[in-house]
């Protein structure tokens, strides 16, 4: 059973209130297109569903433990609100949780141990249309998931530090629609990955030529935008149609088409 509460003005969700009156609902709750700011603690507690869907918010703070104890809960929904940071603390006991859609919301930074919260289940990640400038290092570290899907796409990404990936399989990773400079991070981290995303429109020459002959010493295939096939722009979610926050299109240069280990 699932329960939609979505465009009705609500501006608060009580805490401590939902464990018994929402203990029927066991598939879905829609709170989208209110005009909630916070998620207070234990918001979400003791609760069997397996979607939380809160977009189109106001959402700016989430609390500790604002999702606690949902042991069938696999997808949160929290785009198009106004988040500057994420906080996993907020997520606790939560085993199978595999999809966060944070997209068009206002995060800058990522930091270390992000993800710790993550269950060993393939993750969906999606954070594109944010300002994220800065990345941490190891930002995945303790996040248990065997496989991550992760779309960084249209940010504000210029460098991709050294150690982010490290150690982890991805099927899919988007960080096309940056201004990005140096994608040397990328060389030296030793992961897995099946479809990467990236676009070159700001590389100087050296940087260029690096990337290539990286790419070319293993044996990774190179192609260009326009030369990727519909299916293909599909499955990697067609980054180049995005617009960055100026409202400009940054054209995906190149996607690694096979399955390869990196490192």
């Amino acid at each position: 059973m699932s329960l939609s509460i979505g465009n009705c003005d609500l501006k608060k969700l009580q805490p401590n209130c939902y464990e018994n009156e929402f203990e029927h609902i066991t598939h879905e709750i829609d709170f989208s297109f209110n005009q909630i700011e916070v998620i207070h603690k234990g918001t979400f507690k003791k609760l069997q569903i397996l979607g939380i869907y809160l977009r189109s918010n106001l959402i700016k703070t989430i609390e500790n433990e604002a999702f606690l104890n949902l042991p069938n809960l696999t997808t949160v929904d929290l785009a198009n609100n106004l988040l500057h940071t994420l906080n996993s603390h907020a997520f606790l006991d939560v085993p199978v949780l595999s999809s966060l859609d944070f997209q068009c919301n206002n995060v800058e930074l990522l930091e270390k141990e992000n993800f710790n919260f993550l269950g060993e289940y393939h993750a969906y990640i999606d954070l594109s249309n944010n300002n994220i400038s800065a990345i941490e290092s190891r930002v995945f570290e303790k996040a248990a998931a065997n496989t991550l899907s992760v779309d960084l796409s249209a940010n504000a990404i210029e460098l991709i530090p050294e150690n982010l990936f490290d150690n982890y399989i991805f099927s899919y990773l988007d960080l096309g629609c940056n201004p990005i400079l140096d994608l040397s991070g990328l060389y030296e981290n030793n992961y897995s990955i099946s479809f990467l995303y990236v676009n070159s429109t700001f590389l100087d020459r050296v940087n260029f030529k690096n990337f290539a002959t990286w790419a070319d010493s293993r044996n990774i295939k190179l192609v260009e935008s326009s030369c990727v096939g519909k299916e293909m722009c599909k499955e990697l979610r067609n980054c180049s149609s995005k617009k960055n926050n100026s409202g400009f299109y940054y054209v995906a240069i190149f996607a690694i088409l096979r399955s390869v280990h990196l490192g």
